[in-house]
């Protein structure tokens, strides 16, 4: 999301500032993670999406 573009829907999820992450609507990181967090993050998801 273009938080320029869509501010109320980053206001709404929790987006302060940028960087931030979210993930299915819900803002997972305030700041840019890891590669290794990331991965991990999106793994998890996945995983429990498919549960």
């Amino acid at each position: 999301v273009n938080v320029l573009e869509e501010l109320d829907y980053a206001v709404q999820i929790g987006v302060l500032a940028t960087p931030a992450i979210a993930i299915d609507g819900e803002l997972v990181f305030t700041a840019l993670p890891s590669e290794k967090r990331l991965r991990q993050t999106l793994q998890q998801c996945i995983d429990h999406s498919s549960s």
